[in-house]
């Protein structure tokens, strides 16, 4: 073998192993598994205007948990979040007469999107999903207007929601940046119709002598967006420290305004969330 045909097998060599290195990269960058848990703080406003016509504030310790699959065209999205928090308003408290104003808030939602890549921008590391998702939220409050006197009022909703997802690298690999946004677009929603704790479309016709729960669930309403507007907003910044351990850092934002009783009385609640956590990508 000549050295010119030497030279020229190295370095095709070379450049074959390149490609595939490429390749390589390329495929570990869009077929990946992430898992994440978090906790941090967040902030809470509630206006229940059913039972009070007051704004409620409060913070909590929310956990989140979610996981990730993002393919080459498609993308998986799967959370879950827990908060619980005291809310107060701005009515001044009595203990020692027993008068106290304050809302025990527990919030708790899971959501499972899929999504497509419908645009890819290489020169920037960015890459831009559309599609739907499907969540079930849960909020249960219970006001306290005495020490030993409270009434519960719960928002639960099952929705189908339109969904947008950007996913942003930067030039080392090591560090994505996330942004998911969604809106629903028609809900199954419980307790529509209700004018006070006593007094409601549903809560009317209860047979106390079977499942409440069961009744409930059977008379839920469809509503679109004229009943229930909300709207999420999710930005998750990622840094590997490894080639399967990170650290991240998440803002979530979620409002919702929802009609209790016919376009009268709403209950509007704005959740902000700042946590921060562990991420594993296999």
């Amino acid at each position: 073998m000549t050295y010119k045909k030497l030279t020229l097998l190295l370095l095709f060599t070379h450049l074959a192993t390149i490609l595939l290195a490429g390749d390589t990269d390329s495929l570990k960058l869009q077929n990946r598994h992430l898992t994440s848990i978090n906790t941090g703080v967040s902030s809470q406003i509630s206006r229940d205007e059913a039972i009070s016509p007051f704004n409620y504030r409060g913070k909590a310790v929310p956990i989140a948990i979610g996981y990730q699959y993002l393919g080459g065209k498609s993308l998986h999205l799967f959370s879950s979040q827990f908060s619980h928090s005291e809310l107060k308003s701005d009515l001044p408290d009595y203990p020692m007469v027993g008068l106290t104003h304050h809302v025990q808030s527990t919030s708790f939602q899971l959501r499972y999107s899929y999504q497509r890549k419908i645009a890819a921008f290489s020169e920037y590391k960015t890459k831009l999903f559309m599609g739907g998702e499907f969540s079930g939220f849960l909020n249960l409050r219970d006001h306290f207007f005495t020490t030993y006197s409270s009434h519960i009022m719960v928002d639960y909703f099952n929705s189908l929601s339109i969904n947008a997802f950007l996913t942003k690298e930067f030039n080392d690999g090591r560090q994505i940046l996330f942004l998911n946004v969604s809106s629903p677009v028609v809900s199954y929603v419980l307790l529509r119709g209700t004018y006070n704790a006593y007094v409601g479309d549903k809560i009317d016709p209860l047979d106390l002598g079977e499942n409440v729960l069961s009744q409930l669930m059977r008379s839920g309403d469809f509503v679109s967006v004229a009943k229930l507007f909300a709207i999420r907003f999710d930005l998750s910044y990622v840094r590997y420290l490894g080639d399967h351990f990170g650290i991240n850092f998440k803002y979530n934002f979620h409002y919702y305004n929802y009609s209790q009783y016919d376009n009268l009385l709403y209950s509007r609640n704005l959740y902000n969330h700042y946590m921060a956590g562990i991420t594993i990508r296999f």
